[in-house]
């Protein structure tokens, strides 16, 4: 078992360093959003600090969310019990076959939904609509090369 756990927190070690990159990053694009570094580049002034602020929003949220990860990492790795805790969590049968499911459903339910936001988008504004559909398009191109790369991988005949 503390083969498992030193693999566990190397692999944590490694996760905290992409968190705090991606942390960083985030920082940096808050920073550029709220200063108007890169101005948004719409007619409607409102619009635009509507824009700003939604975008500064999200980024923040995104930023607090990392955040609580990291700090969630870093205590685990600071208490073996935490880590045990850890470990098991992130490797119980039950939530792996849950997130599964969730992902198996996302894959078919998104588009759908993504044609139908664009048939309604369709009514208000063309660019929406092609934006609408060449997301769809690229998630079910994403989906099926997935699909068939998940399905060469995992048939193929053991020689």
């Amino acid at each position: 078992m503390d083969k498992k756990m030193e693999k566990m927190r190397t692999d944590m070690h490694s996760r905290l360093q992409k968190g705090w990159a991606f942390a960083a990053f985030l920082v940096i694009l808050i920073v550029v959003s709220a200063s108007r570094i890169i101005p948004v580049q719409l007619p409607n002034p409102h619009m635009s600090d509507f824009v700003t602020g939604f975008q500064v929003g999200l980024l923040a949220g995104l930023l607090a969310v990392a955040l609580v990860h990291i700090f969630r990492m870093q205590k685990a790795m600071k208490d073996d019990a935490a880590l045990r805790k850890f470990y098991y969590s992130e490797h119980d049968e039950r939530n792996c076959y849950i997130q599964q499911k969730v992902g198996q459903t996302m894959l078919a339910v998104t588009p759908a939904v993504l044609l139908v936001a664009a048939v309604i988008a369709g009514y208000f504004s063309v660019t929406v609509f092609f934006s609408l559909i060449a997301a769809t398009l690229l998630q079910s191109l994403v989906g099926l090369g997935l699909k068939f790369y998940y399905h060469s991988r995992f048939s193929a005949t053991e020689e």
